[in-house]
Order: C-alpha cells, then sequence, then structure tokens
C-alpha cells in the first residue's frame, strides 16, 4: 500500500520531467526507485521547526515594571 501523497508526488514529477523533456526514454523500474529514493531524500533534508512566539503580559521585550 501506497500513501496516495507519495503517489501523488511521483506523478507530478514525472510529469514535471516529461514536459521539461528530462525523460526521453521509458521509465524503468530502477529510474523509478531511484526517483522515489530522491524525494524521499529530499524530503527528509526539507524538514524544519519553526517556533512563533505571541507576545504575552511577561514578555522580556515590554518596558512594563512589574
Amino acid at each position: 500500500m501506497v500513501k496516495e501523497s507519495r503517489a501523488r508526488d511521483l506523478e507530478n514529477r514525472l510529469i514535471m520531467m516529461a514536459r521539461s523533456n528530462q525523460i526521453r526514454q521509458r521509465v524503468t523500474e530502477e529510474d523509478l526507485i531511484a526517483l522515489i529514493n530522491a524525494i524521499d531524500e529530499k524530503k527528509t533534508t526539507e524538514q524544519k521547526v519553526v517556533f512563533s512566539r505571541r507576545k504575552g503580559i511577561l514578555d522580556d521585550d515590554d518596558d512594563f515594571d512589574l
């Protein structure tokens, strides 16, 4: 079983490659495996955590003396 999002990503990548003439022959099973591995590697390197702070009453940036 395959996640729908992974299948969609692979399909979109293949369509982009075909439109930009990067695919000049039939795509073999080995080509698909290499493409899937490339997508997986790209996703693991793109993950990042973003912290967003909401201003509160006791923030250090405030000019209030309590």
